[in-house]
């Protein structure tokens, strides 16, 4: 199977879907071959690592994953963008980091400290009606949360020509131990793309004592949330 969750409406990939596991079910074997990481490891029990046409790891697909994702990974916590690879645009990103509260950059955040992400935007005109947008993706790619310069205050930015620096402040305890990667975008919303980069900026959250220690290695999720619990009662002990 290539890429058959790639093509299709969504009732066409539940069919598929579908005829894959009554195919498995019937002691059938089924290859299927993706980029889609979180669909390798929804589906498939086992995955094989290839690289340069060699088997470099078979095992459980999610451990498979993880191998090939840290393997790819080149990115830094500190990435610098050239000016003139976007020389017409009238705003460009130049720079991304993963820093600390004081704002120093940093590789490996701790998950029980707080931390930011910074960003840089060179202004060589006045715009308006703009808002800048970051992405954060986890280890399979897949959209954990996005935040905006306007949301704050619900309203769109103006910029006048200039270098703008902003932090991004998260708090402790938020994002789960993990792998994660930013897309970064500063645009009209819905009207104009000025400049928009899949940053290559990569940062390790890592578990030094987070509420979910207990449970590190599952799948649990990538937001860690302390909701109140209650009490409302108790049935007999024959319940």
């Amino acid at each position: 199977v290539d890429e058959v969750l790639a093509v299709g409406d969504a009732a066409f990939q539940k069919k598929c879907i579908g005829k894959m596991g009554l195919v498995t079910e019937a002691g059938r074997t089924v290859l299927f071959i993706s980029h889609n990481m979180g669909a390798i490891v929804q589906l498939c029990p086992t995955a094989i690592l290839l690289r340069e046409g060699r088997v470099e790891m078979t095992g459980r697909a999610d451990q498979v994953v993880a191998q090939y994702l840290t393997d790819d990974v080149t990115a830094t916590s500190d990435v610098h963008f050239d000016p003139a690879s976007n020389a017409r645009a009238p705003a460009i990103l130049t720079r991304f980091w993963v820093a600390d509260s004081k704002g120093a950059s940093i590789n490996t955040v701790d998950v029980t400290r707080d931390f930011c992400l910074g960003l840089q935007v060179h202004v060589r005109q006045q715009i308006s009606d703009v808002d800048i947008s970051i992405r954060v993706r986890n280890a399979l790619g897949q959209p954990v949360l996005t935040t905006n310069w306007s949301d704050e205050s619900n309203t769109l930015a103006t910029f006048q020509p200039g270098v703008y620096t902003f932090l991004v402040d998260l708090p402790n305890h938020f994002l789960a131990p993990d792998l994660y990667s930013l897309i970064v975008a500063i645009h009209r919303p819905g009207i104009q793309l000025f400049d928009m980069r899949d940053s290559g900026l990569a940062f390790q959250i890592a578990e030094s004592g987070s509420r979910m220690w207990r449970y590190h290695g599952q799948a649990y999720g990538n937001v860690i949330v302390q909701l109140p619990w209650r009490t409302i009662g108790r049935a007999g002990e024959n319940l």
